[in-house]
């Protein structure tokens, strides 16, 4: 992943790489291209940096191209060096300011398109607060309360990719149900 100046040099690079007939995507200011494994992706990354000095675009790159890898369990590309923690802030995934289970709010923002899914993602993972929700369409923030809620709202509505943004109250199922996904199934522990 190569992070750029401005979607125009993102565009550029990816019309580079395509022309070398490397297969790749952007989003925004983001070039992936995309290896089989480490070692070619360790060689495209040095053809890639190569290149760029070629057709004067070094300059546009804001860090040195990194390498990623998909992880299945959580269904995101994560740094193979540091899978435990996120690529684009270096916080720990799974790092809640408040305990997910003490949400009585949330904050839902639904991206603005497929294509800032992933950058939105980044945006929020900073924020000390649980994802309760993140099924690919909408993202759920847990807050304790309303102001939190709203505070949380503003400061996401500043955010790169931050669509529809909608604050509430969570019922008492929903707490319920949100327990248990973080505590297991009654049946998991012989309890019922």
């Amino acid at each position: 992943m190569a992070r750029t100046t401005d979607a125009g040099a993102a565009k550029r690079l990816e019309r580079l790489l395509s022309e070398d007939w490397i297969s790749a995507d952007r989003d925004h200011s983001r070039v992936f291209a995309y290896a089989d494994d480490q070692a070619t992706a360790e060689e495209l990354r040095k053809d890639l940096l190569r290149s760029l000095s070629n057709e004067g675009l070094d300059q546009t790159l804001i860090e040195e191209p990194s390498l990623r890898r998909w992880d299945e369990s959580r269904h995101r590309y994560v740094d193979p060096s540091q899978p435990d923690r996120d690529p684009d802030t270096g916080q720990p995934w799974d790092y809640p300011g408040i305990d997910p289970a003490d949400a009585r709010w949330i904050v839902r923002v639904r991206p603005m398109s497929s294509f800032s899914h992933n950058e939105l993602r980044g945006q929020l993972r900073v924020i000390d607060r649980p994802l309760i929700v993140d099924d690919g369409a909408v993202f759920g923030l847990g807050a304790l309360d309303e102001d939190e809620a709203n505070t949380l709202a503003s400061r996401i509505g500043s955010f790169y990719g931050a669509g529809e943004i909608i604050t509430r109250r969570l019922g008492w199922w929903e707490r319920w149900r949100l327990r248990w996904r973080l505590g297991g199934n009654y049946a998991d522990g012989g309890g019922g």
